[in-house]
């Protein structure tokens, strides 16, 4: 019997090959916690579009014990860093952001490369 894993490392996507690099792409889930619904209401709760994030141009913003992240202004995305018993990046959309405020959004799934 297969069991669900929710756990930061899950399961490895795939492996190819390009000029003779070696990529390793693994599936990251991240349970959402408190500490990032928190950031989220604090980013629905400051009312401002994307466009207005920008100007701010702070990559670390938002911090607590677990993550630190902010606005990307060449990307135009909120990016964040978890810092965990691994660290990872990601990027979250707004409309991620308004998802998991409003609680329809329970885990972030993404990849990373590893090399």
């Amino acid at each position: 019997m297969r069991t669900s894993r929710t756990t930061w490392q899950d399961s490895v996507l795939c492996l190819f090959v390009t000029n003779l690099c070696f990529y390793l792409f693994l599936n990251i889930l991240i349970p959402i916690n408190e500490e990032l619904k928190s950031i989220c209401q604090q980013i629905i709760n400051a009312c401002k579009s994307l466009e207005e994030w920008t100007e701010i141009k702070s990559d670390d913003l938002f911090q607590t014990s677990l993550f630190e992240g902010g606005i990307d202004a060449t990307a135009n995305i909120l990016v964040f860093g978890y810092y965990g018993d691994e660290e990872y990046s990601f990027q979250l959309s707004l409309d991620q952001v308004r998802k998991i405020y409003n609680g329809d959004l329970f885990d972030l799934t993404w990849s990373i490369a590893k090399y």
